[in-house]
């Protein structure tokens, strides 16, 4: 198993969307309003995350 040292940042990132977006599903599902919400912030927030790296690494 490799460590975290070895995973680049962009894959941390991407990983974190997935479960993100697992949760919100999730939170839909059992009508968790506040927890969806929180949920789809942190998706966004890691979205902006992948774009400000994208445009950083054309630099």
């Amino acid at each position: 198993m490799r460590s975290l040292k070895g995973i680049s940042d962009r894959k941390i990132i991407e990983i974190a969307l997935i479960l993100w977006a697992l949760i919100a599903v999730g939170s839909l599902i059992t009508n968790n309003w506040n927890f969806a919400i929180s949920a789809i912030v942190a998706i966004a927030l890691g979205l902006y995350g992948l774009r400000v790296m994208r445009k950083r690494s054309k630099n």
